[in-house]
């Protein structure tokens, strides 16, 4: 999935756009993984915002 986040936001960036809500989250999934949910889709977010209110 961090793949993904960083392809995409490659891609905007070379076609001169700016995708600050994709870059946000591509930065909430990497602390997700550091806390052990990098195997989960987009639900590792969720349950890391959830688990760090």
């Amino acid at each position: 999935m961090e793949k993904d986040f960083e392809l995409a936001t490659e891609t905007a960036y070379s076609n001169g756009l700016a995708l600050p809500v994709a870059n946000t989250v591509k930065s909430i999934y990497g602390l997700a993984k550091q806390y052990g949910l990098g195997q989960k889709d987009f639900s590792a977010i969720y349950a890391f915002l959830k688990k760090n209110k």
